[in-house]
């Protein structure tokens, strides 16, 4: 979901070395999965792509939508999709190039209309989590139903769309290659409310059937990403064990692959069990997001070293930044810890998914901040009750701070930073200049202002690094996956056979 950053922890590299081995001896070919039992979200419901809220969100919407361009991670770049080709204009303006007899899975044509609507519900709803879109394109501001025309965006013809955005913007083209803007049929969405009742895909495969347990996803033959990899699963049956029962359920294969976040202190002996690990970099963050629009007890310097020098588990790393990635757009462990406070509050309220984060580690939080005088008191609720929290303006209520942990990208650490910011808050510095990744002295001071207002307004407080876990059965073959960024493409998937 989301963005990627280029620091790698030494500890870690050692992990994923040691989690990656495979036989290089043994030869092996390859043959298509016939259905792929997969554990990536806690949810069959489908996610609206205005509104990802979760690195799971934007997996499932992933495999069933796409957009004008992808993330080409082979080649480290964006390349054309359903777009055939583009060309951009020092003003901000974009032109893009349909390919011909493009569909969606159900053999319906898919026509500028319908992705110039897709991207109209997020000028509309104005609520997407990695980009403004609305704030961009000239002329969009306004407006209020999928009807209303609007200047930035429109179509020349039936294979031209122009944007004309209000300023160059690379960054625009992640947007483009996300989730967020795949694209869906205008026949599915209510022109005056702008809600969509998905029944066409434009993914790698589309939702067959689901129950609230299981989603069965099938393989899109009119889908570019199939032709390219023409021995993806046929399906894809995603499962939604509770974190919880997660590992148990891989013990005893009935879940083929599981992506998840590395779980301090809660990591069984995989090799002992036969499950198969790949390992990213240091992809996740684990942090302390402030919940509410008022004030918050603070966070303070002693309470954050404690608990880095207390830590027992050596897979996670201090998070003296905000862009594991991204050093040089990162504060210095001196300015990170001079943004905060000497002292931390006396009693503190963090709020918690049930069963997502090891008892474990929480015990070391509670004793970091015990032994700096401070009651660290948690507080737990059903993951869904969790997410609304975040932009819930009266949170702040009951709980002071939410336990969180981001998967993030090397890409675009501006988009990452107002990610970590949700939208409860007007911040004090602009990222929009901050925003591409030719980033020169004056771009990189926006982003370090901004981290430390993030940090002096206690907004979100990282604690720790970690790495993302793809837990797999042994005859699978994960393909190339990205090393450096927390997603899987699902069709990269094979079986092995010997």
């Amino acid at each position: 979901m989301g963005i990627k950053i280029l620091w790698i922890a030494g500890s870690l590299v050692v992990v994923a070395i040691t989690l990656l081995s495979y036989n290089s001896r043994e030869t092996f070919m390859f043959k298509a999965i016939p259905e792929l039992k997969v554990r990536l979200t806690a949810s069959t419901v489908l996610p609206d792509p205005t509104h990802i809220q979760s690195a799971s969100e934007w997996y499932y919407l992933d495999h069933v939508s796409s957009g004008l361009v992808i993330y080409d991670a082979d080649k480290q770049k964006f390349s054309p999709l359903f777009a055939e080709s583009w060309n951009t204009e020092a003003n901000g303006t974009h032109r893009f190039f349909l390919r011909k007899n493009i569909m969606f899975h159900n053999g319906n044509p898919i026509t500028a209309k319908d992705i110039i609507w897709s991207i109209k519900r997020h000028l509309i709803f104005k609520r997407s989590t990695h980009f403004a879109l609305w704030e961009y394109i000239v002329g969009c501001e306004n407006i209020k139903t999928l009807l209303d025309e609007c200047e930035g965006l429109k179509a020349v013809s039936d294979h031209e769309i122009v944007f004309q955005l209000k300023s160059f913007n690379e960054s625009f083209f992640l947007q483009l290659a996300s989730p967020e803007t795949g694209i869906w049929a205008a026949s599915d969405m209510n022109p005056e409310t702008a809600e969509l009742k998905a029944s066409s895909f434009s993914g790698a495969y589309f939702l067959s059937e689901k129950t609230d347990k299981e989603a069965l996803l099938k393989r899109n033959e009119n889908s570019p990403i199939s032709e390219r990899f023409p021995d993806s699963p046929r399906s894809i049956r995603l499962m939604t064990h509770p974190i919880s029962q997660l590992n148990q359920a891989l013990i005893e294969k009935k879940v083929d692959l599981a992506i998840r976040s590395y779980s301090p202190f809660g990591e069984p002996d995989w090799e002992k069990a036969k499950i198969k690990v790949k390992s990213t970099t240091a992809s996740n963050i684990f942090y302390l997001f402030g919940l509410g629009t008022g004030q918050r007890p603070a966070i303070g310097q002693d309470f954050i070293k404690t608990l880095w020098n207390q830590n027992k588990d050596p897979n996670i790393s201090q998070s003296e930044s905000y862009l594991p990635f991204n050093q040089n757009y990162s504060l210095s462990r001196e300015e990170f810890l001079e943004s905060l406070p000497q002292t931390t509050a006396k009693r503190i309220r963090v709020f918690c998914p049930e069963g997502f984060f090891p008892k474990e580690f929480l015990d070391e939080i509670k004793t970091a901040a015990e032994s700096v005088g401070t009651t660290m008191e948690f507080y737990f609720a059903p993951p869904q009750e969790w997410f609304n929290a975040f932009n819930d303006p009266s949170a702040g209520k009951k709980y002071d701070y939410m336990l969180s942990l981001y998967a993030a990208s090397e890409r675009y650490p501006a988009v990452q930073l107002r990610y970590m910011t949700k939208q409860l808050v007007r911040p004090p510095v602009d990222l929009k200049e901050a925003e591409t990744p030719d980033l020169n002295d004056k771009k990189i001071q926006i982003l370090k202002d901004y981290q430390k207002w993030l940090l002096e307004s206690h907004q979100a407080v990282p604690l720790f690094f970690g790495n993302t876990l793809f837990l797999h059965q042994p005859h699978l073959d994960l393909g190339k996956q990205s090393e450096t960024d927390a997603e899987i493409e699902l069709w990269r998937v094979r079986e092995k056979v010997l």
